[in-house]
């Protein structure tokens, strides 16, 4: 090989260097979670009774991940609503035990809205956690 082949196979490698270097790495776009002393939270709401078992008073959103309904001998149906929306979420437990739920992509419970439920006489305990998120 000559001295010019030489110096050419090393100008491209090093522009191919240069492209490589220049590519920005790849990263994943969601929610940022807050860094604050405690992102997390947990509500127990102890009550048959229909009601608001929390208000979000953040300026986040809150991300309901985990929920547990405990029932007593006959079983029962909850169902949670966020306030200003349609949707609703039921959870229905069958029997005298504890029904916990874990979610993968969670409940978004927005900034100043509150969580409610409603249940039967025999529902007797709720119990929600989740993480803060900005929105």
């Amino acid at each position: 090989m000559t001295h010019k082949t030489l110096f050419g196979i090393a100008a491209i490698l090093t522009s191919i260097g240069f492209v490589l270097q220049s590519i920005p790495t790849a990263g994943a776009y969601g929610p940022t979670i807050s860094m604050g002393s405690n992102a997390n939270f947990a509500i127990y709401y102890s009550s048959y009774q229909s009601g608001t078992v929390f208000t979000n008073t953040t300026s986040m959103t809150a991300i309901i991940t985990d929920i547990s309904v405990t029932s007593s001998t006959y079983g029962c149906t909850r169902r949670l609503s966020i306030s200003n929306s349609t949707d609703q979420f039921s959870l229905t437990n069958v029997g005298s035990d504890s029904k916990v739920i874990s979610l993968i992509s969670g409940i978004k419970v927005p900034a100043g809205e509150s969580l409610s439920t409603t249940g039967g006489t025999y529902c007797q305990d709720l119990s929600i956690s989740g993480y803060y998120a900005h929105p």
